[in-house]
């Protein structure tokens, strides 16, 4: 049948430190071109609406129980993935560490495919967006395409800028659109430290915890871990950030976005948030001072910042 989903059970990344939410399950999609897409589902009874939880770079499912459970106080059933080319979803590349993808479009058709196969059969609406880090830029898209699932977005520290610099954006850019070209979008890109295997020095959380945390993680499932991005991945990521600030694509937005924006980021560039907000009513912005990038991984007291952010936006979309 047209409309039968390929789908299979799976287990979770299980550690100690990190119980699996009640009632949660996992499972693999076989999606129309035959890559596999993991998939979790955490309901709860009497839900006031469902929340799509799309992750950054690098992570996976299990480092987000403790939102998950966070976001079930709340009220909300919760779905969560793993992004194609990372996690436990089918790999790109021979070498499966290195972080892939030949079009950020190709997340966006994925959230689709996953938003109407998936979710929607099984979980009332109202639907929200959450996201992390590169996960805000296929919920930006995918809401300037037009798509209506979402009646509001959450994005913590969306990936919309790489430098404040412009001269340093258009160098980047012209670099990973010259290797690319010559070939070379299947190799690393050099010098790229991965902030998750250290906690000193590390510019993610100020939290050891849930630092340690998600390297247990990492450590019990190898495979989930992702390390380099490509310069494929980084030309189409930047080429991305191009296309979500286009006027057209801003005036298409009809959901209201809340951006949680850490003003210690020192990965993204903060003031890209406080640009796109600038663009649209429709894109409120709350800073949470000190806080690295990892904000909803963060010391309670950021942490407790970001939830007040949150509730106080979500009390005008769902009663």
């Amino acid at each position: 049948m047209e409309n039968q989903l390929d789908i299979e059970p799976q287990p979770f990344i299980e550690i100690a430190e990190n119980p699996v939410p009640s009632k949660g399950e996992c499972f693999v999609i076989t999606m129309p071109d035959r890559a596999k897409l993991r998939v979790a589902s955490f309901p709860r009874d009497n839900a006031k609406g469902t929340v799509m939880l799309v992750h950054g770079r690098c992570e996976f499912i299990e480092k987000y129980f403790e939102v998950v459970d966070e976001l079930r106080e709340r009220g909300f059933n919760v779905v969560t993935m793993d992004w194609r080319g990372q996690g436990l979803s089918s790999r790109l590349l021979p070498v499966s560490e290195k972080g892939h993808i030949q079009s950020f479009g190709t997340y966006v058709a994925d959230l689709k495919y996953v938003m109407e196969k998936f979710v929607r059969p099984r979980f009332s609406g109202p639907y929200l967006a959450f996201s992390h880090s590169m996960g805000g830029v296929p919920i930006l898209e995918y809401l300037e395409e037009g798509h209506d699932d979402f009646v509001a977005a959450v994005l913590s520290a969306p990936m919309t800028g790489f430098f404040p610099d412009k001269v340093k954006q258009k160098i980047a850019r012209l670099y990973a659109q010259a290797a690319s070209a010559l070939g070379f979008e299947r190799a690393s890109v050099p010098g790229m430290t991965e902030h998750s295997l250290v906690f000193e020095g590390n510019i993610l959380t100020h939290d050891p915890k849930r630092h340690a945390r998600f390297l247990k993680l990492q450590e019990a499932a190898p495979a989930a871990a992702l390390r380099s991005p490509t310069f494929g991945w980084t030309n189409q990521a930047m080429a991305a950030l191009e296309r979500i600030f286009r006027p057209e694509a801003i005036a298409a937005i009809k959901a209201p976005i809340l951006i949680v924006s850490p003003t210690n980021d020192q990965l993204i560039d903060g003031s890209s948030h406080k640009r796109l907000a600038a663009l649209s009513d429709k894109i409120s912005l709350v800073e949470v001072p000190d806080a690295f990038h990892e904000v909803m991984m963060e010391t309670d007291n950021f942490r407790d910042q970001y939830w007040r952010a949150v509730d106080e936006f979500l009390k005008k979309i769902i009663s």
